[in-house]
């Protein structure tokens, strides 16, 4: 069970990563937060942020974080990386 952090999939149109693996990788390390997070678990590029309850403080759209032009930088420890980056950035 995790601390006001969320996760939903979406799609699954364009699989450029191991959804499996990435949100396993995050929920090893990030258990609680201050915030209310939503993590969502898509590929594609249509936005799903916009159509999402506005009740989180932090929305973070997984494919924002993807490269399109070198897939191998898709791997799970890295892209998790990112993510945690968008995480503890204040903005």
């Amino acid at each position: 069970m995790y601390n006001n952090i969320d996760f939903i999939s979406c799609g699954g149109c364009k699989l450029l990563y191991d959804r499996s693996q990435v949100h396993d990788l995050i929920a090893k390390d990030l258990k609680q937060s201050n915030s209310k997070i939503l993590i969502v678990m898509n590929g594609c590029f249509r936005g799903c942020e916009e159509i999402i309850d506005k009740k989180y403080d932090k929305i973070i759209n997984v494919e924002k974080h993807l490269d399109l032009i070198d897939k191998k930088n898709n791997d799970p420890y890295l892209l998790v990386e990112r993510i945690f980056d968008s995480i503890n950035d204040k903005k």
